[in-house]
């Protein structure tokens, strides 16, 4: 037996969706309150400070993150401003989340308040709000090209394929293993609206034809604005750095500290090379926990390599020897990768992996001179906090976060009406997993920073398909208007409901 209920009005969609912007703001003006300090992470936080002060374009991290702490942090002689904006972009975030529940998944509204708020809260957007760190405002843009990517499965536009493609760059211009997850947005969203246009029997009126010569389209669109997306920001750091286009000058310098355990005298390009360099290296190339000395330590395989060819040359040679060793031994690297994954998954590597995250007990000699630049920096920046406290105690969570992926897979499997928004998720979760930790060369808790707000996302589209209240077919193939107003994105809501 059913009952009819009204669908809710514009001003009623309205109404939800001011007080959840409400709520938020309440909520994080109130942990601000208590904790406002901001926090640094070195070397990478120096490294956009010294953008920030002196116009400085690193070679291997975010000059965009530099930009918005001078602008956002120097306002007031000090970096109140940019703690400020970041909390404005989580909480902006937190409010996508909810607002995709509620009309992508059609979660009741407490659901969707309430996953909005555990969102606002959770430990690692709180601390990264307060870290002189690009995980905030990578993070809002991660959740707006998410939101971007369910609209369009709703109602698939080439306007939106390339507001995603815009999301994406900026996304990696923060974040630059984000390269791969905005090619993944670009490649999965045409196909997984064909095949829902497809299963509904959809003709025209969403902006793809349910036929090849649609899909073809939309992919085109989604892949070459991406493509000149990404061209774009390469260009602006070629210039910016009088060096060529590229999305920086230190990602084969990265790759090869990641595969060094692998490393052997045959992958060098130059014989005479790895003569020079492998004998100087101190840390013990076969040890996979080794591979942050490779990397950071000047007797380190990378120090040597930049100690013998200069930065350019060394990233170059970088390169290829990277090159070399995952296509002699694809199944040596892909286990080394799948080893550190399962460091994930084990207290004591993630208990030490939020140590690490937290940064240096005390400021690095000469630091404090930033503070001429307008970015005032003190010794209470490395003291402890109440959301330094939080960031602590969740290792539980953290270790559920790697498993994003499969949540979103249960939601595929048991939520029919929702599979292409669910399948999206786990592509999007998965492909973060395998450029971020699985990648890694230690538990860097930080990489599992985007993955929070997935899994809230998830377990909330889960927990609403769990208690749903429409028949699989009006789930499946219920559209949006054309006219996309606040009144339609909320339309999608159940009118019957089982008694």
């Amino acid at each position: 037996m059913f009952r009819q209920l009204p669908l809710p009005s514009a001003r009623s969609a309205l109404m939800w969706m001011l007080s959840l912007a409400a709520a938020l703001g309440i909520l994080k003006v109130a942990v601000l309150s208590v904790d406002a300090v901001p926090r640094i992470f070195m070397g990478d936080s120096g490294s956009y400070l010294a953008t920030a002060a002196a116009r400085y374009i690193p070679p291997d991290r975010s000059f965009v993150y530099g930009w918005l702490i001078r602008f956002f942090g120097t306002s007031q002689g000090k970096l109140q401003g940019l703690i400020i904006a970041q909390v404005a972009a989580s909480a902006a975030a937190a409010w996508l989340l909810g607002y995709g529940l509620r009309t992508r998944f059609r979660a009741g509204s407490s659901v969707a308040f309430a996953a909005a708020l555990v969102a606002a809260v959770e430990p690692l957007q709180l601390a990264y709000e307060r870290f002189v760190m690009t995980e905030a405002f990578a993070g809002f843009s991660l959740a707006v090209i998410t939101t971007l990517g369910l609209k369009y499965l709703q109602s698939p536009r080439p306007a939106l394929l390339v507001a995603a493609a815009v999301g994406g760059t900026a996304l990696l211009s923060l974040r630059l293993n984000m390269v791969w997850v905005t090619w993944a947005v670009a490649a999965v969203l045409p196909p997984l609206a064909y095949y829902r246009l497809r299963s509904c029997g959809r003709s025209g009126r969403e902006g793809m034809t349910a036929s090849a010569r649609g899909l073809l389209l939309h992919s085109l669109i989604a892949l070459t604005a991406t493509a000149c997306a990404h061209a774009t920001y390469a260009f602006a750091f070629g210039r910016l750095t009088q060096s060529a286009p590229g999305y920086q000058n230190g990602t084969g310098l990265f790759a090869l500290a990641i595969v060094a355990p692998l490393l052997e005298a045959r992958h060098f390009p130059d014989p005479a090379l790895a003569a020079e360099v492998l004998p100087q290296v101190k840390p013990p190339l076969r040890d996979p926990t080794a591979r942050e000395a490779q990397r950071w330590s000047p007797e380190g395989l990378v120090g040597v390599l930049v100690s013998a060819r200069g930065d350019q040359g060394a990233n170059a040679a970088a390169k290829q020897i990277f090159m070399r060793v995952v296509t002699d031994r694809p199944w040596d690297a892909f286990r080394l990768g799948a080893q550190t994954l399962g460091r994930y998954f084990q207290v004591e590597e993630v208990r030490r992996g939020v140590a690490y995250d937290l940064g240096p007990n005390s400021l690095p000699p000469g630091i404090e001179g930033l503070g001429s630049y307008g970015l005032g920096l003190g010794a209470e920046t490395v003291g402890p906090s109440p959301t330094r406290t939080w960031q602590v105690s969740a290792l539980w969570w953290y270790i559920a976060l790697p498993l994003c992926p499969l949540w979103a897979t249960l939601g595929f499997a048991f939520a029919r009406e929702q599979r292409p928004a669910f399948a999206f998720l786990a592509l999007l979760s998965l492909t973060i997993v395998l450029t971020g930790p699985f990648l890694s060369t230690q538990a860097v808790i930080r990489y599992l920073h985007p993955l929070a707000w997935l899994t809230i996302l998830v377990v909330g589209a889960l927990a609403a398909a769990l208690v749903g209240t429409r028949s699989v077919k009006q789930g499946a193939c219920a559209v949006e208007p054309l006219s996309t107003g606040i009144e339609a994105d909320f339309s999608a809501h159940p009118t019957m409901r089982p008694l």
